[in-house]
């Protein structure tokens, strides 16, 4: 995506890794206490359990969704496996994280104060040198764009915010996260869709050591198909509508023709049909990796069970 489309982002985006990188080493120093000592809040914890996080998760599986195409059922047959823990909705808590990461490349990249000093050369200089080439250069020219995070030092913060966050319980199970706000019109903009889509997916799969993408849709991105969906987002005329899902669709079947090792492309009415459900219950298994004999099924939820819900 274009970084600087970002520069006059709101401020309070440009400063959540800020926040983030100032309150990391107190959190992943309280988290790793409380494993330690067996504890949270106030219960026993088995201490077989009890190993210390680590700051970058291994395995991730990402459900990117249109609205009402099964993506809650999905997430429901991934969590019948006893090592997954795939979370609900986060409101594309992600794409902020995105658009800070933006930011920050920019900031490191871009302005002249940046590159006149090359100050991320000194990305593992102590804080004595750094204070000291800064004492040196201030009062000599105003150095209103200053830092030395080097690139690796951004993403590794950013993984460790996930990790904290969703890999809480260590490296032997399977986190993630399932969201329907990953297409076009809503946080992929109109228009530039594709840009921030092919932006954004790299940058998802950074968040892992592993990371699998399940791509799911109903099957046709007609307006009938979707008409639920449609019904709740009136503030789009039809066409406006149909534009945007027809370019996720595109996206998602483009994204997984290219790249099959990673992701993996479900639709909300295999997962209902009796007749295809179980050939792709096995195909998802054996594409994350898992026994394709494990049992799992869709309709484990109340609401799988109503046609159109």
């Amino acid at each position: 995506a274009d970084e600087k489309s970002h520069r006059k982002a709101p401020r309070m985006k440009g400063t959540v890794l800020t926040i983030l990188f100032a309150a990391l080493f107190l959190i992943t120093s309280a988290t790793e206490a409380i494993l330690q000592t067996g504890q949270h809040d106030g219960n026993q914890h088995d201490e077989k359990d009890a190993a210390p996080i680590k700051l970058i998760a291994d395995r991730c599986v990402f459900i990117l969704s249109t609205g009402h195409s099964g993506s809650t059922a999905l997430m429901d047959a991934l969590n019948q496996l006893p090592h997954y823990l795939i979370r609900g909705e986060q409101w594309a808590a992600f794409w902020n994280i995105y658009e800070s990461y933006l930011n920050f490349r920019w900031t490191t990249t871009e302005p002249l104060s940046q590159l006149k000093f090359n100050w991320t050369a000194y990305q593992d200089a102590s804080f004595e040198t750094i204070k000291s080439l800064y004492d040196h250069e201030a009062p000599k020219e105003k150095l209103p764009w200053f830092n030395e995070f080097p690139q690796e030092r951004i993403i590794a913060a950013i993984q460790s915010y996930y990790a904290i966050l969703y890999g809480y319980y260590g490296q032997s199970f399977v986190s993630g996260f399932k969201d329907s706000r990953y297409v076009c019109g809503r946080s992929f903009s109109t228009g530039r869709c594709a840009e921030f889509f092919n932006g954004f997916l790299p940058f998802l799969r950074s968040l892992c050591l592993e990371v699998k993408v399940l791509l799911n849709t109903r099957s046709s991105p007609s307006l009938s198909t979707n008409m639920k969906l449609y019904s709740m987002e009136r503030s789009q005329s039809e066409e406006d509508f149909l534009r945007d899902l027809n370019e996720t669709h595109a996206l998602y079947d483009s994204y997984v023709a290219g790249n099959p090792d990673h992701a993996f492309r479900v639709f909300y009415e295999d997962m209902f049909d009796p007749d295809k459900n179980a050939t792709l219950a096995m195909q998802l298994l054996e594409f994350l990796g898992e026994d394709p004999t494990t049992p799992i099924r869709f309709n484990r939820m109340p609401a799988s069970n109503k046609p159109n819900s």
